[in-house]
């Protein structure tokens, strides 16, 4: 094999590899826009956060309703027993 056919053949080769390596890399930046897109429009971190803060404000409306009313109004039972 000649110097010239061993150049381009190893020319090709590495155009070759250097575009698998380029799809790869482009589709990693395709799913990461994928992901923070979905990520923007859901945004799950604050729903999360809220949900957080709206579930411990109503634990302690039940326990400030429990302290002053009393468990027995939440179960219903009577005070004569």
């Amino acid at each position: 094999m000649s110097l010239k056919k061993k150049i381009a053949l190893s020319f090709f080769i590495s155009a070759f590899i250097i575009a698998i390596l380029a799809a790869f890399e482009y589709l990693s930046f395709v799913e990461i826009r994928k992901e923070i897109r979905y990520l923007e429009i859901t945004d799950y971190p604050t729903a999360a956060a809220l949900s957080f803060v709206l579930m411990i404000i109503i634990l302690v409306m039940v326990l400030v309703y429990a302290r002053f009313v009393g468990t027995e109004a939440l179960t219903g039972a009577d005070e004569e027993a």
